[in-house]
């Protein structure tokens, strides 16, 4: 991993110099135990001295051939997110200093905010969309990663909003389940998200791993009702020959997880949407 702190370090500080106060890397990359190598990305925040335009960070990072997300804030901003609760934060006071002076990152205290709860919980069911994108194009280990997230972030939510702290990598998960105490459903699911999203992942595997982390969402946001993901797949195959699909995402409607449908008719020209 040193090689790749030192490429990351060498490619900001050549182009951004002292207009960067420092480098965080963040994520899974600093958690060997938790990385999946095959579909975990490599986190990096940079904090600035100033505001540095999109324009003159796009190609930053164009020759390192790993995948790459940055992120670019000011001292500023950096306090002001933390004051405001955002997620985000709390994963950098976690993450792993490249470059910069330590007391910068110490002197910043995040706090669980009502928008802290908010960006979590929703992230948990917006997660499980990018799932079934995923899914229905063929990528399933990406799938797999996309689900192991979504439940990821509904167990940081409840403890987010019962012990006003975020449980970050798999162990701290683990533990928080425990607090949970959900009677070891929700722990198995994960576990299997964990060993599939570092091996080989088929579509039947897939679809039942979607199932069951819907079903592990239900337990922890306490829905009344969820639709099935097979329901939906059957949805599709009546509506196939007219209709092709655009779109489909998970909703929360009242208390009930359902599916959002947007199709286009081609026989009578128009769009469509339904729920499921």
């Amino acid at each position: 991993m040193q090689l790749i702190y030192g490429m990351i370090r060498e490619a900001i500080l050549e182009r951004f110099g002292r207009k960067v106060a420092a480098i965080i890397v963040y994520g899974s990359i600093t958690r060997p135990e938790d990385f999946a190598g095959n579909v975990s990305d490599i986190d990096v925040a940079v904090i600035t001295n100033e505001r540095i335009p999109v324009k003159e960070r796009l190609d930053l990072f164009s020759d390192m051939r790993f995948q790459l997300d940055a992120v670019f804030l000011t001292k500023e901003q950096l306090f002001e997110l933390a004051s405001e609760g955002y997620p985000l934060i709390h994963y950098l006071k976690d993450g792993r200093l490249i470059y910069g002076d330590e007391k910068l990152l110490d002197s910043v205290n995040p706090t669980v905010t009502e928008k802290t709860l908010d960006i979590l919980k929703r992230a948990s069911i917006a997660a499980v969309g990018s799932a079934v994108e995923s899914y229905l194009m063929g990528i399933y280990n990406d799938a797999v990663s996309h689900l192991y997230h979504a439940l990821r972030y509904a167990v940081r939510w409840r403890i987010a909003e019962k012990k006003k702290h975020i449980p970050i990598s798999n162990k701290d998960v683990y533990e928080a389940l425990r607090e949970l105490d959900d009677g070891g459903s929700v722990k198995t699911i994960f576990t299997k998200l964990i060993e599939s999203r570092r091996g080989e992942v088929d579509s039947f595997k897939c679809r039942s791993l979607i199932e069951e982390t819907v079903q592990g969402l239900a337990n922890l946001h306490g829905f009344s009702r969820v639709t099935p993901w097979l329901e939906v797949e059957r949805k599709l195959a009546q509506l196939k020959t007219y209709a092709a699909l655009c779109e489909v995402k998970p909703i929360v409607n009242n208390d009930k997880l359902v599916w959002q449908l947007k199709l286009y008719d081609a026989t009578n020209n128009k769009h469509m949407q339904l729920e499921v």
